[in-house]
């Protein structure tokens, strides 16, 4: 067995063989030598790590001078994948994966984004967390395929690592279900952070993050202005979400576009509903679930003068393997909501790039799109994302709710879900978020009437008296014929159904009320108070002993 004196002697040779080589040299040192020393720092000798430390610290300085120097990214995931690895060495493993994904050729950067997502919920939060910003910026290389085949994508070199290369206008095509995870778990995770990435927008000013007691002393020292406020968070998204984002920095405009397009490539290339995928996606459907390969890496793979560096791993399959032939294709279910998002988008090149999937995939506007509009989670994930933080039920860090332009998205297709009208009490919030919230418009206005009467039609009787009182009353109030005060028989009271965001406004201060506000939006239109007064006429069929009591009360 070595000793830690001799392990420490041979490091120290190693760390002087790297500092006599030449920069040009120093990638081909790397390809065997940095997986190796990563895997050293799971010995229990001090001394042994901390020169191990001193080695890698070198070689970040070296690195990050030298941009065009290209890191062992493959070797660096499967390392940050064994399971057999300590904590330190996979966390290590991760940060020069992250370091080496730019520096690595198109094809190498997608060839790891299999091995990343494979597996990904079990692995701790802050691995997934960089697993997904890895992913994520490799899928950014995926572009379009020049005969416009929405199941055809092509990996593209970006122009700064492509500037002076022959080979710089060549085009790979990639099998875009090779990509995805065969778990659901796994699967989930990626379209979660999908729909995350494409509700994201840039702050217009200032900064989200709160200003720190250090930044407000020094801002003071030096007699500058006070910090402005934090900006509030993009609509659908929370303010953890937005740190998580942010965590390496705002991302420039052209490559925050370029994230949204790959994912938008990578979704509608791996779509089940896109002609060229059909018949693959069906027989995949009705074989048995893709197995997981498990590769070992041989012995003496990751090796250097610093002695054996061994490690056996299991690893999830790569692409080429019997689960990148068949392929993982998404349903119209799970493409919903980041393709919603991606037809709001504020860049027109995301915009037109959401809108066309989303018609070719789901077409929400035809009398039976391609989603099963009674599904039960699919119900609860639009109205989750419409309602966002005026849902009491939500968890803390709720989202903000969704913006005007998505909120009108997401209407269209509830309006025609009895599932989502018997969903209580998701049902009312959402009526009184459409038409009373601060973000309300007069399109809103009218989809929130509307919604009140297709309520008021589908929803269980016990659901429908619950909600009946207070609802009631604020559509009599918005249209004119009534108090909201009179019809509840409240002094004072609290409106039970309203998500407004603010408190009521005060009348005696000069205050506007939300259904003053809703007056004011449905006296423009007409359409917009005829579906209140059909939804009022639906409500006294149902529960006509409502009406007749309220008749009487007024009489007395």
């Amino acid at each position: 067995m070595v000793s830690e004196e001799d392990e420490v002697a041979a490091l120290d040779r190693v760390l002087t063989r790297t500092v006599l080589t030449k920069d040009e040299d120093l990638q081909q040192l790397l390809t065997k030598l940095l997986p190796a020393l990563i895997q050293k720092l799971s010995t229990t000798q001090p001394k042994v790590r901390a020169k191990v430390l001193e080695l890698l610290n070198h070689i970040n300085k070296r690195v990050k001078a030298l941009p065009s120097t290209q890191l062992p990214l493959i070797p660096l995931v499967k390392l940050a994948l064994d399971g057999s690895a300590g904590p330190m060495v996979r966390s290590f493993a991760l940060v020069y994966v992250e370091m080496g994904q730019p520096r690595a050729p198109p094809q190498q950067q997608l060839e790891a984004v299999p091995l990343l997502l494979d597996g990904l919920a079990s692995r701790p939060p802050q691995h997934r967390a960089v697993a997904l910003r890895v992913v994520t910026a490799a899928l950014a290389l995926l572009k379009p395929a020049p005969a416009g085949s929405y199941s055809e994508v092509v990996a593209a070199a970006p122009a700064a690592t492509a500037a002076g290369s022959s080979s710089s206008t060549v085009s790979t095509p990639i099998n875009a279900p090779s990509l995805l995870p065969a778990a659901a778990a796994d699967r989930q995770l990626l379209l979660d952070h999908a729909l995350k990435v494409l509700l994201y927008q840039r702050p217009s000013s200032g900064n989200r993050a709160p200003a720190t007691p250090l930044g407000l002393a020094n801002a003071a020292a030096v007699g500058g202005a006070p910090a402005a406020p934090a900006a509030p968070p993009p609509p659908g998204l929370s303010s953890a979400d937005v740190a998580a984002l942010e965590e390496k920095g705002v991302p420039a405009q052209d490559s925050l576009i370029q994230l949204k397009l790959g994912l938008l490539c990578l979704l509608g290339a791996a779509a089940a509903g896109v002609p060229g995928n059909a018949a693959a996606a069906a027989k995949a459907a009705s074989s048995a679930p893709a197995a997981v390969a498990v590769t070992r890496s041989e012995p003496g793979d990751n090796t250097a003068a610093a002695g054996s560096m061994e490690v056996d791993q299991q690893q999830p399959a790569a692409a080429g393997n019997s689960k990148a032939l068949s392929g993982v294709f998404l349903t119209s279910e799970e493409l919903l909501l980041p393709l919603l998002a991606a037809s709001c988008d504020p860049y027109e090149a995301v915009a037109r790039r959401g809108s066309d999937l989303l018609v070719k995939i789901i077409n929400p506007d035809a009398a039976r799109p391609a989603v099963d509009l009674e599904s039960p989670p699919l119900v609860k994930s639009l109205m989750t994302l419409m309602l966002g933080d005026q849902d009491p039920s939500a968890a803390p860090p709720a989202p903000t709710p969704a913006g005007p332009a998505l909120a009108v998205r997401i209407m269209t297709l509830l309006v025609r879900s009895v599932a989502a009208a018997q969903t209580f009490p998701a049902a009312p919030l959402v009526m009184s978020a459409c038409m009373f919230g601060p973000s309300s418009s007069p399109r809103l206005v009218r989809l929130g009437a509307e919604w009140a009467g297709w309520v008021f039609k589908h929803a269980e009787s016990h659901q429908l008296r619950a909600m009946a009182g207070p609802v009631s009353a604020r559509l009599m109030a918005a249209v004119g014929l009534a108090e909201e005060q009179a019809l509840t028989g409240e002094e004072g009271g609290e409106d039970g159904m309203q998500v407004d965001g603010a408190p009521a406004a005060n009348p005696a201060a000069g205050g506007v009320s939300s259904s003053s506000a809703a007056l004011s939006s449905l006296s423009g239109s007409a359409e917009a108070r005829g579906h209140v007064f059909s939804a009022l006429a639906q409500l006294t069929q149902r529960l006509p002993d409502m009406f007749q009591v309220r008749r009487q009360r007024a009489h007395t």
